[in-house]
Parts: structure tokens; C-alpha cells; sequence
């Protein structure tokens, strides 16, 4: 894959959809983590080849615009010589060198592009593996606490919930035979009003 498929694959690449979907997250986000940090490798050693070729390019060129100015500099004094014929020498040098220094010129846009995804890549990189990272240490997280829990239930209750358990079960008892007693102690009021009715008959 070029350079420069590579950048923008990484660049338009959504981390979150592709953790979502996942169907193993444990292990395919550690895969992905894996993955990321060798990208991230490669990528920061090609930022920092591409960082030192900008800054080559920019000694070059200022080495080169250098001669350039003195080149016009010697052109001036072999015309204060009366020397024309030097003059035209180092007119034709200079020429020559406009020529490089603009050269260099695109060169240096394109290694300040190239600089810049280069650096833009790594920076998303670097932000997706803590991402991963931090999705991964949650999911961990949550598996511990889900499996403790399990095993929990596993064994059974605790014996904390075992009395509590048993003393519910007591006041549900007791709850329930008082109910009874007051509905027999209600029906009988009510009998005895109604004896008390027909006796007046």
C-alpha cells in the first residue's frame, strides 16, 4: 500500500464503529492495539525521516540562495571592474542556481505536506491506541466484575444472606397468620351483628 493510501485510510478511519462491532472485544481490541502500535512504529519513524528530509531540503536550500546572492554580488563588482565579461559569468552561474533554488522550493512544499500527514497520522494513531487502551482496561473491568459475581452466585449465599433469607421468611409467616386472625376476628363480628339483628326481630 502506498504512503500515501495509507494516510488516508488511517486518517478516515472511525476507531469507535470498529470497536462497537466487534464480536470478541477482549481479544480483538488487544489484536487491534497490536496492530495500531506497529502502525504507530512505522509511522513515527517515517515522520521523523520525512521531518529530517524537510530540514535537508532547507539547509540546501539556503545554501543555494546564498550563492545565488553572491553570485550577484561578484556579478555588481566585475561590472565596477569593467569586466563584462566576468560579470556575464557570474550572471550565468546565478541563473543557474535561480534555476536549483527554485527547485528546491517545490521540493520543500511537498516535504512540508508530506511532514505534515505524516505527523497527522501519528498524532491519530497515538489518540486511537489510548482509546483501545482504555476501552480495553473497561472491558477488563467489567469481565472481572461479572465473573466475580458469578462465582458468587455459584457457591450460593452467604450465610449474612442466608439469616436474612430465613428472618423474611418468618415475618412473611407471622404477616400472614395475623392477616388470618384479623379476617376470622372480622367474619365474627360480623356473625354476631347479624344475630344480634334477627334477635330484634
Amino acid at each position: 500500500m502506498s504512503i500515501l493510501k495509507r494516510v488516508r485510510t488511517i486518517l478516515a478511519s472511525n476507531i469507535h464503529a470498529k470497536v462497537t462491532a466487534l464480536k470478541n472485544p477482549e481479544t480483538e481490541i488487544s489484536m487491534f492495539i497490536r496492530e495500531m502500535e506497529r502502525d504507530l512504529r512505522e509511522f513515527t519513524a517515517e515522520s521523523e525521516a520525512a521531518l529530517a528530509g524537510k530540514h535537508r531540503i532547507i539547509r540546501e536550500l539556503e545554501t543555494c540562495q546564498a550563492e545565488v546572492n553572491k553570485m550577484e554580488r561578484y556579478a555588481v563588482k566585475a561590472l565596477e571592474m569593467v569586466n563584462e565579461d566576468k560579470a556575464r559569468s557570474f550572471l550565468i552561474k546565478k541563473a543557474d542556481l535561480k534555476i536549483k533554488v527554485n527547485q528546491l522550493e517545490k521540493q520543500l512544499e511537498l516535504a512540508s505536506i508530506k511532514a505534515e500527514q505524516m505527523k497527522l497520522v501519528q498524532e491519530k494513531l497515538e489518540s486511537d491506541v489510548r482509546e483501545l487502551r482504555n476501552r480495553r482496561d473497561e472491558l477488563v473491568g467489567r469481565l472481572t466484575v461479572a465473573e466475580s459475581k458469578r462465582n458468587v452466585f455459584e457457591k450460593g449465599p452467604s450465610q449474612s444472606n442466608v439469616r436474612l433469607t430465613t428472618f423474611d421468611r418468618l415475618e412473611e409467616q407471622a404477616n400472614r397468620a395475623l392477616a388470618e386472625a384479623e379476617a376470622l376476628e372480622e367474619l365474627k363480628r360480623g356473625i354476631d351483628v347479624e344475630i344480634e339483628n334477627i334477635d330484634k326481630r
